[in-house]
């Protein structure tokens, strides 16, 4: 009878499921003794002999309980022996069950050991959770195992990769961290040197901090005390410093990282490790001197990495390649790529490199001028590179952003844009140029050329990278703007040995078309208007043959303006018609000195009809029930530039609406205070200021319509002030008309705005930055809008 109550008990502690042969040897008996004995048992009721399981688990939990602490930690330990020795012999053993039955059986070093070995059954099966759940109770089962440093390091390296394919850069990067000490307690280089590797978003290297000290420091450490016998990972180590050291060291030690770093991978016969050396030696030759090398260094990495089965090697190498072939102006070449990474990406499912796709889609569909599509993969790749936390999907879908706003013409969108970007303490001189880019498209020139004028001294020796290109191409769209700039000269023999290259942004973020389009330019301010037709010309031919059409539009609006060209200009109105760009348009056909153009209330409306208003602002359309805020706007947008007295907005629009919304609540007569706050007389002396700063500007560029805008208002400012103060200099109390007109016409205004942001968030940000209210209400673009009112 015991032996048979045995045979169940040992069953109990093999699991809810069991397998008659390995119960057979952990009791040291035949499987059909096993079997006979079971049938005759007195607790054959707990289990189905023929199945192998406890059909009640509550029953089988109850017998598992009763057990001796020290029979089950006993009978747990025989069943780790004898998987391990199956495992010996070759048969498939899930680790998961080796390592559970060793930990319960008291737990050591090898357990732990078992954990790891299902976390890379959970890597290859993209189980990213469950791997990270297998590396905690792998630390679990190491937390009263002594000496033990090496495996806590190879845990916390696991979970760091583990945490990284699933989509988390930041917790990734503390498990990386946290291997570090015991790899250095231990004296393992080698886990030092695989922990530094993972900060960099692992051994593919797809995402790599810059002037990141703890990450330099501990890539240095670990090639101190890596020995020369281990060449992959010296190589490793070396191609990641060469990347991680962009900004720190001298190109010069860059390439002798990398140098060393392909021919050990080489020696090694290591493919993987060459895969990355090869990368690092594409990010040390960015410069648009090496597009074609870099081509085939690309070729070489995803040759490597398809042999060897190295997916992440891979992608790597169709990034580099796509961004070589982009440079070359092949983009059937880049949208084979585009295809290829999305297939590869989609079937390893990390977060990590989903983004690149929707941002390189966002990229083409800006090149051809399908707006609202590119907005939509720039919502996308943001999502998606937020997610994870990855900084370079946050620099470069607002790099896309930026070039989309830009090419829309949209001011509005550009002034909020200027206060979103966060470069401003950013010391690289291709920060300065951007701003200064940024500062010219909002209509401040002064701030300007007051960049331009700083960081023109260092142009010269700003680093050939995968910036100098974008940076220079800057810099001639940024004179376009100033007209001319003492630096148009160099920057013109510097642009002149590329113009077979394309301009692209960053790792793919967008593409500013040939090199001939900045050269015309740059030509145009340097006062030769023939080499700068023959530029644009080109540009125009090698856009429309690689069939970028907004990239056609660009380069003949650029023409047009800066050589005063009417032929051009009327050609890009052209361009910017079929492409349906309302905003470009108008603006062309203002310089053409043109009306709106027929049905322009495709472009830009606030129409009206019956008790709906009609908005549309570029190219998308709302309706919104009709409100006194909204004939406040109507009335506003009706004379921009002019201030308009809240006490005339208050006595129009009569017409009955429904009056249901704060805005239509007007305050009750009696004394309200002071008519001018503190706030307000603020407010009001900083306008002040800025009237004068504005009529200052006009007459020293002379514009007089400006000049003159600015001084009626400021008239009428000094008009208001002195009406809200009385004898003395004392503020008057508030509960006069003018009064109650100002805040009852602030706040309908104000709430009005937000109705509108929140149906037409592009309409509601440009009417938010436009629209002045108080005692004078003025509509003030940053640039001309035609609008159709009725």
């Amino acid at each position: 009878m015991e032996s048979r109550d045995a045979l169940v008990r040992a069953a109990a502690v093999i699991g809810v499921s069991f397998e008659t042969d390995l119960l057979a040897e952990v009791v040291g008996l035949g499987p059909a003794e096993v079997l006979d004995r079971l049938a005759a048992s007195d607790q054959v009721l707990f289990l189905d002999v023929s199945s192998g399981r406890f059909p009640d688990e509550d029953a089988h939990g109850e017998l598992y309980a009763s057990l001796r602490p020290s029979e089950r930690a006993r009978l747990h330990q025989q069943v780790a022996g004898v998987l391990i020795g199956w495992s010996r012999e070759g048969r498939d053993v899930d680790p998961v069950e080796v390592a559970r039955h060793l930990a319960a059986g008291g737990g050591d070093s090898r357990a732990a050991g078992f954990f790891l070995s299902a976390v890379g059954r959970a890597m290859d099966a993209r189980e990213y959770g469950e791997a990270e759940r297998l590396c905690d109770q792998a630390a679990t089962a190491l937390r009263a195992v002594p000496d033990a440093d090496p495996l806590r390091a190879e845990i916390a390296i696991a979970l760091g990769t583990a945490r990284l394919a699933g989509g988390s850069l930041r917790s990734a990067q503390e498990a990386f961290k946290a291997a570090v000490v015991p790899a250095r307690r231990s004296s393992r280089a080698d886990l030092v040197a695989r922990a530094a590797l993972g900060l960099g978003a692992g051994a593919s290297g797809f995402e790599v901090p810059l002037v990141d000290r703890t990450q330099l420091d501990l890539l240095e450490e670990a090639l101190v005390g890596l020995p020369d016998s281990e060449l992959s990972l010296r190589a490793q180590v070396l191609a990641r410093l060469s990347v991680a050291a962009s900004l720190v060291e001298h190109v010069d030690r860059r390439t002798t990282y990398v140098t060393e770093a392909v021919a050990l991978a080489r020696a090694a016969g290591d493919d993987t490790a060459l895969g990355g050396a090869l990368a690092a030696q594409c990010d040390v030759l960015a410069g648009p001197e090496h597009t074609d090398l870099r081509l085939r260094l690309a070729d070489e990495i995803v040759e490597l990495a398809r042999a060897a089965g190295a997916r992440e090697s891979e992608l790597l190498g169709r990034r580099h390649r796509l961004l070589a072939l982009a440079e070359a102006g092949d983009l059937a070449g880049v949208d084979a790529e585009i295809r290829d990474f999305g297939a590869l990406s989609a079937a390893l499912g990390q977060p990590l490199h989903a983004w690149y796709v929707p941002l390189w889609r966002g990229m083409r569909a800006l090149m051809c001028g399908r707006v609202e599509e590119c907005r939509a993969f720039i919502d996308d790749a943001a999502r998606i590179g937020s997610g994870i936390g990855s900084r370079n999907a946050e620099l470069l879908t607002l790099t896309l952003r930026w070039c989309l706003l830009s090419e829309t013409c949209d001011r509005v969108g550009l002034s909020a844009f200027a206060e979103e970007v966060g470069i401003a303490d950013e010391p690289a001189v291709w920060a300065g140029v951007a701003l200064g880019l940024i500062a010219a498209e909002t209509g401040h020139h002064s701030e300007a050329r007051t960049r331009l004028d700083s960081i023109a001294p260092r142009l010269a020796s700003a680093p050939r990278d995968s910036e100098w290109l974008p940076m220079l191409t800057q810099i001639a769209e940024l004179i376009g703007h100033l007209g001319d700039h003492p630096v148009a000269g160099w920057a013109y023999e510097a642009l002149l040995p590329f113009t077979d290259r394309f301009v692209v942004e960053g790792i793919g973020a967008a593409d500013r078309g040939s090199v001939h389009r900045p050269l015309g330019l740059l030509a145009a301010a340097l006062g030769n208007t023939g080499r700068a037709a023959e530029h644009f010309a080109a540009a125009a031919d090698l856009h429309r043959e690689i069939g970028a059409p907004l990239l056609v539009a660009r380069t003949h609006r650029d023409w047009g303006v800066s050589l005063g060209d009417r032929r051009a200009l009327e050609q890009a109105a052209a361009d910017y018609a079929q492409l349906g760009l309302s905003a470009r348009l108008e603006e062309v056909r203002t310089r053409l000195g043109l009306d709106p153009a027929p049905g322009s209330r495709e472009g830009s409306c606030f129409v009206l009809e019956g008790d709906t208003w009609m908005l549309t602002f570029q190219g998308r359309t709302v309706r919104l029930r009709d409100a006194k805020g909204m004939r406040d706007l109507a009335r506003l947008l009706a004379a921009p530039g002019q201030p308009v007295p809240a006490v005339e907005l208050a006595s129009t629009g009569t017409r009955a609406v429904r009056r249901t919304a704060p805005e239509d609540q007007l305050h009750r007569e009696g004394d309200l205070g002071e008519v001018l706050d503190a706030t307000a007389r603020a407010a009001y002396r900083n306008r002040l200021s800025q009237l004068d700063t504005e009529i200052s500007e006009a007459e020293e560029y002379g514009d007089d319509e400006r000049g003159a805008r600015a001084k009626a208002e400021r008239d009428l400012l000094v008009d208001q002030l002195s009406a809200a103060y009385g004898l003395g200099g004392r503020p008057r109390r508030a509960g006069d008309p003018a009064e109650r007109a100002r805040t009852a016409v602030t706040a309908r205004i104000r709430f009005t705005i937000r109705r509108i942001e929140q149906a037409h968030p592009e309409l509601g940000r440009h009417l938010r930055l436009s629209v002045r209210t108080g005692t004078l209400c003025t509509y003030e673009p940053d640039s001309p809008t035609a609008w159709t009112l009725d």
